[in-house]
């Protein structure tokens, strides 16, 4: 366990987990979340910073906070879902898939 302190202007990684992708976004310290919601939007063309919510935890991140008021340190995970498309304006549970690895069989 390392401690990165934050200097201003510092650039940073984030790894932002949606099912079985991830999405390993550059930033800076002093940007919003609305900024990493716009760098997923890159990829994911069908969505919207508004349809997309990203999770530390439990907690929803707002789009006006930045990475250095939330305490988001480098190469942390936040998790992401999107809005249903039945138009609710519910959001998707969080499912994140984590990998099966085969086990090591000894013959005999």
């Amino acid at each position: 366990f390392f401690f990165v302190p934050h200097y201003p202007n510092m650039s940073m990684f984030v790894r932002i987990k949606y099912e079985k992708t991830t999405f390993f976004i550059h930033a800076n310290p002093e940007d919003p979340i609305v900024n990493l919601k716009r760098e997923v939007c890159v990829t994911l063309t069908d969505e919207t910073p508004q349809t997309i919510r990203l999770l530390l935890g439990n907690q929803a991140l707002e789009d006006d906070e930045t990475l250095k008021g939330l305490n988001i340190a480098n190469n942390a995970v936040l998790f992401m879902c999107l809005q249903k498309k039945d138009g609710s304006g519910q959001w998707e549970e969080v499912n994140i898939y984590e990998p099966v690895y085969a086990a090591n069989e000894a013959s005999t």
